[in-house]
């Protein structure tokens, strides 16, 4: 019966992890949306007299990396100059940790803000944190600077800042293109459609990702294929040097030098030019070599307790990483995260293989063979997975070879490695 519910328990997973449906539904569009907001707003104001704006300016901001997560892509915002001289800084990347963040985080729920304050104050604070602001001014006719600083005053009001974020779609640097676009009518977008860029929202993510091998495995085993889709050059906008390029390669902005030079003091690695698969599968591969390498050198010299107890740390691991995804693909508003392939190579399923190793560890009367057998169903899992992106790749188009490579290699070195003298005496 115990084995009869392990292998219902792994079928389970197995559906859910090839053809996982979220049970959240699609979010209807919002008046917050960026493009709802802009669509109700007149851009195409006439001024009786446009010589009222010259002493305005409008001036992209481009802030590099940081240290958090969060701020590995960079950041984007808006510099209004009034003639009086004094700058304000207008952008969409304001959070706020309170009570209820974490729990609307973990359902993908993102609520953030727009702000609007003084240039200064962020200059000092991006100065602390020792980061390089660069300036792009806007070449903007009168009206359209009337219109794009009329909308951001309406947008900074406490009734209108809030938004739902998204990762991709709906960031600190799509706001800001979507709303440089509106500006110039639609010249930004127009010029992005005309450029053979072609990648995808996952390897441009990659380049600022590849430089910490954890968190670049870690966001990739959680995203599914929905971010596998071609992306062309407006779609990558979500970036903010992506954007800042785009609007001086159009012609709309001009590079006005930097707000604050942190360049040359600035330790963190720099964002890769271009994408690079062999950078991204070389330390997961390495690490998964050297875990198979300690299963089967425990293995070979019949060491019970220690193959047992490393066995439990890892699927431990590996089954709460399973838990994980399983519940955000299924029950959370993260689409980032639905129709994710990775659950047949990782399920919560793990956690019962965890205490199968725990108990192999301590009893001797545990057989190695059920082991075996549990690790030679993952491999099967994964077997089944590659032939069916072979057979339908545009059905099952993630781009997750990382987590292949680093994953079923494990599975079969425990599932056909055999155990030396010492342990069939001891067992």
């Amino acid at each position: 019966m115990k084995r009869l519910s392990v292998v219902l328990l792994m079928l389970c997973a197995a559906v859910c992890g090839v053809f996982c449906a979220s049970l959240a539904p699609e979010r209807e569009p919002q008046s917050f949306d960026s493009t709802v907001m802009l669509d109700n707003w007149d851009f195409d104001v006439i001024l009786d007299n446009p010589s009222v704006m010259d002493g305005y300016e409008i001036a992209l901001v481009t802030t590099t990396k940081g240290d958090p997560v969060y701020t590995w892509f960079g950041h984007s915002g808006l510099e209004v100059t009034y003639p009086d001289g004094e700058s304000y800084f207008f952008d969409y990347g304001l959070f706020t940790y309170n009570s209820s963040f974490y729990r609307n985080f973990a359902m993908g729920r993102l609520w953030y803000s727009m702000s609007a304050s003084r240039l200064k104050t962020n200059v000092i604070h991006y100065d602390e944190e020792n980061r390089t602001m660069r300036k792009t001014v806007l070449d903007l006719s009168p009206e359209a600077k009337y219109a794009l600083i009329n909308f951001l005053v309406y947008n900074a009001r406490p009734e209108n800042r809030e938004y739902l974020y998204h990762y991709y779609k709906d960031n600190c640097a799509t706001r800001i293109r979507d709303i440089i676009d509106y500006a110039t009518d639609g010249r930004l977008s127009a010029w992005a459609k005309q450029s053979d860029f072609s990648s995808s929202y996952r390897r441009e993510a990659g380049r600022a990702l590849e430089a910490d091998p954890l968190w670049d495995w870690l966001l990739n085993f959680l995203q599914g294929g929905r971010i596998d889709v071609p992306a062309d050059l407006w779609d990558a906008m979500f970036l903010p040097d992506v954007l800042e390029q785009a609007v001086i390669e159009s012609g709309i902005g001009t590079p006005a030098g930097t707000l604050v030079d942190n360049t040359s003091t600035d330790p963190r690695p720099a964002t890769r030019e271009t994408y690079s698969l062999l950078s991204e599968l070389l330390v997961p591969c390495l690490v998964c070599l050297l875990l198979c390498a300690v299963f089967a050198v425990l293995a070979r010299l019949g060491l019970r307790r220690a193959y047992g107890i490393f066995g439990f740390v890892v699927y431990l691991i590996l089954g709460i990483l399973g838990l994980v995804l399983f519940f955000i693909s299924l029950f959370t508003d993260h689409d980032v995260a639905w129709f994710n392939e990775n659950l047949a190579l990782c399920n919560p399923v793990l956690l019962l293989f965890a205490v199968s190793n725990l108990r192999f560890a301590l009893r001797p009367t545990e057989l190695f063979e059920r082991l075996r057998r549990q690790d030679t169903l993952m491999v099967i899992l994964g077997g089944v997975l590659i032939l069916l992106k072979i057979a339908l790749p545009e059905t099952f188009g993630q781009h997750n070879l990382q987590q292949i490579l680093s994953l079923l290699p494990l599975y079969c070195t425990r599932g056909f490695v055999s155990f030396g003298r010492k342990s069939r005496e001891r067992a």
